[in-house]
C-alpha cells in the first residue's frame, strides 16, 4: 500500500438492525486433534520438520484431554471447542497448524454487505492470537493498490467500535489463509520492537515516536465455516510516504528516516542480531520530526524460514552495508548503540 485517501463509503441505512444469528457448533474439537497423526490435521507450519515448543498460556498447548473421536466434515468449519480454544487465546504455531493449507485460497467475493466475524488479534510479546466475535460491514473498495493487496473500506458494527472507520487489505490474488495471519504477525512483531524502541527515545527525553498502527485478521463466517479473511487496521488521515524499501533505498528527504534507521539498528542488537524491521512507509507529522505511523513492514530474519518478503541473512546485509552503512546517525548516537558491525553470517557470499 503506497497511498491512501480522505472519504469513506457509506453504508446502507439498515446496517444498524443487523444482529448476526447464533452459529451451530460441532462436537469435534479440531485443536485438540493437532497433535494427533490419526487426525489428518499434520498441517505444516513455517517450521515442519521441528519440535514445536509449547507456550504455557496456549490452551491447545497445555490441553492434555483425550483426542476427540471423528474427524470435522472440512478444515475450515469451526467447532464448539474451536471457539473456545480462539476466544480463550492460541498460540502462533497452533493457530497456523490449525488453518494452514497448501490448497485452500481465500479472496472476498462480495462487497456492500454485512458479516458475522471472528476478529483475531496477535501479541508478540506473549506469542498468542485472542478472538472475539464481532460484526462488520465490507464496503466499497478505496480504489487504491499495492504490489500484492488492494484496500476496502471495513466499519465495525459493534457497538464498541460502531463509529471507527478501517481499513481492509486484501490480496490481489486468492491466497492461503496463512498470508493473511503472517501479514498481522509481522506487522505485531514490529510494534512489539518499536515500543521498546520508544522506550529508549522517552529515557533520553526526546518526544518523537514512531507507531506501528494495529493490524488485525477477520475471520469471515458463514455459520461456522470461516468463508474468507482479511487483515484489517484503522483508518489514518494524510499523505503516504515512503521511507525506506527492503534493500538499500532511504528518502533522505524526511527526518523520520532517520528515526527509522536508527530504529532498524535498534531491532538488529535487541533481537541479538538476528533481525531488523525494513520496507518503513506511512504517515509521518508535518514537521516531520513528531509522530511517525507505520504500516506493511517486512522483517528479514535468520530466526524464521527464509521467504519471498524474508531475505534473511541478505537482508541483514542490505541493511547494515547500504541503507544504515557503517556510520550511526545522530539518533543512533543519542542512543548510544554500538556500531553495527558486519557478522559472519551476514557476509555476502563469493560464487
Amino acid at each position: 500500500m503506497e497511498t491512501e485517501v480522505d472519504s469513506i463509503a457509506n453504508p446502507h441505512s439498515d446496517l444498524s438492525q443487523f444482529v448476526p444469528a447464533q452459529c451451530e457448533t460441532s462436537p469435534e474439537s479440531s485443536f485438540e486433534m493437532l497433535g494427533d497423526p490419526r487426525s489428518g490435521h499434520q498441517s505444516s507450519t513455517d517450521s515442519p520438520g521441528l519440535p514445536q515448543v509449547k507456550n504455557p498460556l496456549c490452551v491447545s498447548c497445555l490441553r492434555n484431554s483425550p483426542v476427540a473421536a471423528g474427524v470435522p466434515q472440512s478444515q475450515y468449519v469451526l467447532s464448539q471447542k474451536d471457539y473456545r480454544s480462539l476466544l480463550a487465546g492460541v498460540c502462533h504455531a497452533c493457530l497456523l497448524k490449525r488453518l494452514h493449507s497448501d490448497e485452500t485460497q481465500f479472496k472476498l467475493k462480495t462487497h456492500r454487505s454485512a458479516h458475522s466475524e471472528f476478529e483475531l488479534k496477535f501479541s508478540k510479546a506473549t506469542g498468542m492470537w485472542t478472538a472475539r466475535e464481532t460484526c462488520v460491514y465490507i464496503g466499497e473498495p478505496m480504489g487504491i493498490q499495492g504490489m500484492q493487496r488492494t484496500a476496502i473500506w471495513v466499519q465495525f458494527l459493534h457497538q464498541e467500535e460502531r463509529l471507527s472507520s478501517y481499513v481492509g487489505k486484501d490480496y490481489l490474488k486468492p491466497k492461503e489463509i496463512q498470508f493473511h495471519l503472517k501479514d498481522v504477525e509481522r506487522q505485531m512483531t514490529a510494534q512489539y520492537y518499536v515500543t521498546e524502541f520508544n522506550k529508549s527515545l522517552y529515557d533520553k527525553e526526546v518526544m518523537a515516536q514512531i507507531f506501528f498502527i494495529p493490524s488485525e485478521a477477520l475471520l469471515i463466517l458463514n455459520g461456522d465455516e470461516i468463508a474468507g479473511c482479511v487483515t484489517v487496521e484503522p483508518f489514518m488521515l494524510g499523505d503516504f510516504v515512503k521511507l525506506t524499501n527492503n534493500t538499500g533505498k532511504k528518502d533522505k528527504s524526511f527526518q523520520a528516516t532517520e528515526y527509522g534507521l536508527a530504529f532498524g539498528h535498534f531491532t538488529y542488537l535487541f533481537s541479538d542480531c538476528q533481525e531488523v524491521v525494513v520496507d518503513l512507509q506511512g504517515w509521518v507529522t508535518a514537521n516531520g520530526k513528531g509522530l511517525t505511523y507505520l504500516t506493511d513492514p517486512q522483517i528479514h530474519s535468520t530466526k524464521t524460514p527464509k521467504g519471498p518478503s524474508n531475505f534473511a541473512d541478505r537482508g541483514l546485509r542490505y541493511f547494515l552495508e547500504e541503507q544504515h552503512g557503517p556510520e550511526c546517525n545522530g539518533i543512533c548516537q543519542l542512543l548510544k548503540l554500538p556500531r553495527v558491525l558486519r557478522q559472519p553470517h551476514v557476509l555476502p557470499q563469493t560464487l
